[in-house]
């Protein structure tokens, strides 16, 4: 029997890095039932063969063999702002509308729907103590995370507590060991997981001549150096490779890559002659290909460059603090937090000398499968949970969101059933005024043609005085 493994990850979202991680680990535990779990329900089929059950309904209903958390900067993401980059701009608003006098309420209701539960600190690290009733023991790993940014975030000191929880905790930079060690939090460094898939995973084409230069570059860096700039400065890298651009995109959610300034610069450069093609493809090892067959890459991305790494591709990443951060540790020999100003300058130096020794980082790929072996024998070799498979999660899943539509409605329909005995006892006090307006006008009537009448005798009365005065 297979064991059953929640992943858990931001793969609500379209981002390459986050998906790499469970295309790592569904290679990696190929004999067992992974669990694609996220902060909220999602439905990811188009674009990477996967829909998301939200981590919280699992691990309340279900017990499974072990919580297996992945993924980047995940130490300041709590569960608001994962949905405010995760949702599209009409269901934010949906967020951002605050009910008077109840907002609470209403904020709750939006979470409920989406299967998000904010008692969870991290949105990508579940508080396992919530989780008592079928979890109690269940290992939680929490692996190639940076976790500095939690020490910014409002809840630092119970998203502590909840690491110590963590059977283990493996970070991916200095930093993050440092910090966890002077709050008293164990933990390993090792290279980011992605480094291990040339051991999971065979390119396409990878015998193929080299061909093309990958190019990345997110919105706010486009925003920051501006177009111009950048047509620029690629049109040089292309002339001094004498190579076709390829502008890929890391990943299309919220703060990441524009499809949009995509286009404008592809157009730009094809207006200078430079022959550019934007890769259309979202699936992540389809990315993986495109990169490792190229002649080289150059991006603000950090798992364009460790992709590059794994598959042997030269490499320049652009200014990005995460990114020097990361690569200044574990792949210092290719040049990064490079400037626009440096570009055409340092691809010139790749072009004209030979290859590093550290072209393609196979120590970084060993040591990330050494960190994955270690940190399977932390999982119970055999299954201790019930059989759960993904589909039958997603059915439960559907089951209940039918369920809280019904409970939501029945209040909504009892209030609506008041509002309508409202409306009729205000349209029969309309009637029954109406009434009363035409029984008093009538009146009025009668009265005044009494008056008339009275009027009229009078009138008679005085002319025959008149007429025999």
């Amino acid at each position: 029997m297979s064991r059953t493994i929640l992943v858990v990850g931001a793969y609500e979202r379209d981002n390459f890095g986050d998906h790499l991680f469970y295309e790592v680990l569904r290679r990696y535990f190929a004999d067992d039932e992974l669990i694609p779990g996220s902060v909220m329900v999602a439905n990811m089929q188009a674009a990477y063969d996967l829909q998301t059950v939200p981590y919280d309904f699992v691990l309340r209903h279900h017990q499974v063999d072990a919580v297996w958390t992945a993924g980047g900067e995940v130490g300041g993401v709590d569960v608001p702002k994962a949905l405010l980059m995760s949702l599209d701009p009409a269901r934010v608003a949906q967020l951002e509308y605050r009910p008077e006098p109840r907002p609470d309420e209403w904020l709750s209701l939006i979470e409920a729907s989406y299967g998000a539960c904010r008692d969870n600190t991290q949105a990508y690290i579940p508080r396992m103590a919530l989780y008592q009733q079928y979890n109690a023991t269940t290992p939680l790993i929490v692996n190639s995370v940076g976790l500095t940014h939690l020490f910014a975030s409002q809840y630092v000191k119970r998203a502590l507590q909840d690491l110590k929880r963590a059977n283990s905790i493996t970070v991916r930079d200095a930093a993050s060991a440092q910090r966890l060690e002077q709050a008293g939090v164990t933990a390993s460094m090792a290279p980011d997981v992605v480094h291990s898939l040339p051991a999971l995973y065979q390119p396409t084409n990878l015998s193929a001549p080299k061909t093309g230069i990958i190019v990345q570059c997110n919105a706010a860096y486009i925003e920051q150096v501006g177009l111009d700039s950048l047509v620029d400065n690629l049109q040089q890298v292309a002339q001094i490779y004498q190579q076709p651009l390829r502008l890929l995109a890391a990943g299309t959610s919220y703060s990441h890559d524009s499809l949009t300034a995509y286009q404008q610069l592809a157009q730009r450069l094809e207006q200078a002659g430079v022959t550019t093609e934007i890769i259309q493809t979202r699936r992540s090892l389809s990315l993986v290909d495109a990169i490792a067959t190229a002649r080289l890459t150059i991006s603000t991305s950090l798992h364009v460059r460790i992709v590059s790494a794994a598959y042997g591709v030269p490499r320049l990443s652009l200014e990005n603090d995460k990114v020097a951060q990361y690569v200044k540790q574990w792949d210092n020999a290719w040049p990064f937090a490079v400037s626009l100003e440096q570009l055409a300058k340092q691809v010139q130096r790749l072009a004209d000398q030979r290859r590093p020794k550290q072209l393609q980082r196979s120590d970084l790929t060993e040591l990330a499968m050494q960190q994955l072996d270690k940190l399977a024998k932390q999982l119970p070799p055999e299954p201790v949970a019930s059989p759960l498979t993904t589909s039958q999660l997603q059915a439960e899943w559907t089951d209940y969101q039918q369920q809280l539509l019904l409970d939501t409605c029945k209040p909504l329909y009892a209030q609506n059933q008041h509002l309508e005995r409202q409306v009729t006892e205000l349209h029969q006090r309309f009637v029954d005024v109406s009434q009363q307006k035409t029984a008093a006008e009538q009146r009025a009537t009668e009265l005044q043609i009494l008056h008339d009448r009275r009027l009229l005798r009078r009138l008679r009365r005085a002319l025959l005085a008149l007429k025999h005065g």
